[in-house]
């Protein structure tokens, strides 16, 4: 019994290190409007960005963050990640996971991205509705592979 007990704890310990390994921080004031990398991982870099866009009809700006997935092997990647975004009162894509996954196809040696006005919603994610009144401040965001 006791060594059950021993390997059920080594197990929750690996599974735990290897959640806690799995994700990459930044905080919102390195997020800015040139690409900063989040990730490196066999051959695939993350990076993000965030840019003010203008939405039609809507006189004020959203704030959004973009993602940009380099695959520098000979391999197409499949990817599924979160980009988890804390604020000061709260967090967005910590509960609800598989609303927040995000899920991507990149070719082998290639690279894509959004920008304001991108249609693919894989790689954006809204940082700032100037009309939503919670979460207010951004404090970082994590990036969780899954």
């Amino acid at each position: 019994m006791m060594n059950f007990k021993k390997t059920l704890i080594l197990i929750s310990l690996l599974t735990f290190g290897a959640q806690v390994h799995a994700q990459e921080k930044i905080s919102s004031e390195t997020l800015t409007i040139d690409w900063s990398q989040i990730s490196q991982k066999d051959g695939v870099i993350i990076s993000l960005k965030k840019e003010d866009c203008k939405i039609i009809g809507v006189d004020k700006l959203f704030t959004y963050g973009f993602i940009k997935i380099e695959n520098t092997t000979n391999e197409a990647q499949n990817l599924q990640f979160i980009v988890q975004r804390n604020y000061t009162d709260g967090c967005v894509g910590c509960e609800h996971k598989d609303e927040y996954t995000k899920t991507v196809n990149i070719p082998a040696n290639s690279t894509i991205s959004a920008v304001c006005g991108s249609e693919n919603s894989q790689l954006t994610f809204l940082i700032n509705n100037p009309f939503q009144l919670d979460h207010k401040e951004l404090v970082d965001l994590i990036l969780i592979h899954q």
